[in-house]
């Protein structure tokens, strides 16, 4: 959300008018992954689970970054990108969940759940703090620069997700 708010302060000098707040856009960006769930399982019946994962952590990664890299443009393509990056970011949740209890044992499921919610609520409590540690680094809230420095190593760490796919996985 603060990006948002960061993006609309800079349209103050382009006569600015956008009715959205920049919470109610942050509720439309989080909102928009539970279609993204079920869209990417649906995609996941007709292409190779490995490659759409693969492919949506490509997609979340970049659009991090042309979020970051859009926001002095209009206010109207930092919300499409912010509502897409919303979908996108979320879309690989269910079928990693379905590829994890495919691959594990029907005696372990329990416990791979186990395991792997707590690694994913870990990485989501700790990231935020990384994220906000990189931003304010790199020259703060207030500079395009830290956001897109931000976003960028993000996405070097969504990275891991591919190669650790390939690089793990026995198929």
């Amino acid at each position: 959300m603060a990006l948002l708010v960061f993006a609309a302060s800079q349209q103050a000098q382009l006569n600015f008018k956008f009715d959205l707040a920049p919470t109610t856009i942050a509720t439309l960006m989080t909102l928009s992954g539970l279609p993204a769930i079920l869209l990417a399982s649906k995609l996941t019946q007709h292409i190779n689970r490995r490659w759409v994962i693969v492919t949506i952590m490509a997609l979340s990664a970049t659009t991090g970054i042309a979020l970051a890299l859009s926001l002095h443009q209009a206010f109207s393509a930092v919300f499409a990108i912010a509502i897409f990056y919303g979908f996108i970011v979320t879309a690989d949740s269910g079928i990693i969940n379905a590829g994890l209890l495919a691959r594990a044992e029907p005696a372990r499921h329990g416990t791979s759940m186990a395991v792997h919610a707590t690694l994913a609520f870990t990485a989501a409590f700790l990231m935020p703090f990384l994220f906000g540690a990189i931003l304010d680094f790199a020259g703060g809230e207030n500079s395009a620069q830290a956001w897109l420095t931000a976003f960028a190593t993000m996405a070097a760490f969504i990275a891991i997700g591919p190669l650790a796919l390939f690089v793990l996985d026995r198929d």
